[in-house]
């Protein structure tokens, strides 16, 4: 009688010769083809681009032989500052879906993150948002809402850092500009219409918070 072979699960770095079924994955999860062709790029990123993020992890489950992705996530470096990063397109087969796979991807990423050894990259925060459906998963993990817009909750998890690095980093200042983006208001200069699509944290430090208005004026 043959013995029935258990699965193994296991993380590991995302690979080209992986996207095809991480692409079936998100056509199974949406609807939308630009979704699918976005993710796609931003996979494709992970592994030619030309700086350590974004970066990838995918789930394996092996049989003998066999090996099948059975989920993915990705995380990048905000817009704002490499301390800080976004976690996104936390993706599962859904025939594996509430089994466990998607919090082993988050803790995956939360760990990989606090055990970066450069302190260029050296993690502060990580951002991510989700439905309300799911804010109570996600505030398992550590992460706490900072704000709200329509139905999407913007969450943020704190790593361990000191108060000098807080300083430093302009620590707030970060967490009030992805505040100001993620409620669609821009920067804008008094003197001109220029819209600038990064912020300068030091123009940001000169910044007056115009409330009610979908813009911050640069005194």
């Amino acid at each position: 009688m043959l013995c029935e072979l258990k699965p193994k699960i296991s993380i590991i770095d995302f690979r080209l010769y992986h996207i095809e079924e991480c692409t079936s994955i998100v056509e199974e999860n949406y609807t939308d083809k630009d979704d699918t062709k976005f993710i796609e790029s931003e996979l494709i990123e992970c592994i030619i681009g030309k700086f350590e993020f974004p970066k990838a992890f995918v789930v394996i489950e092996t049989i003998g032989d066999k090996k099948t992705v059975i989920g993915f996530i990705v995380i990048s470096w905000s817009w704002l500052s490499y301390h800080w990063y976004d976690l996104y397109w936390v993706n599962v087969k859904r025939k594996y879906q509430k089994q466990g796979i998607a919090s082993k991807l988050i803790k995956h990423s939360i760990d990989f993150l606090n055990n970066t050894e450069s302190e260029k990259f050296k993690a502060y925060g990580l951002l991510l948002s989700c439905k309300n459906n799911l804010v109570n998963f996600y505030n398992k993990f550590g992460f706490k809402t900072i704000d709200k817009l329509d139905d999407e909750f913007l969450m943020s998890y704190h790593f361990k850092i000191s108060e000098k690095e807080k300083w430093n980093n302009r620590y707030d200042l970060i967490l009030k500009a992805e505040k100001i983006i993620y409620n669609g208001k821009i920067v804008k200069s008094r003197d001109s219409n220029v819209v600038y699509e990064k912020i300068d944290l030091d123009l940001l430090l000169k910044a007056k918070i115009i409330s009610n208005n979908d813009s911050i004026l640069v005194l």
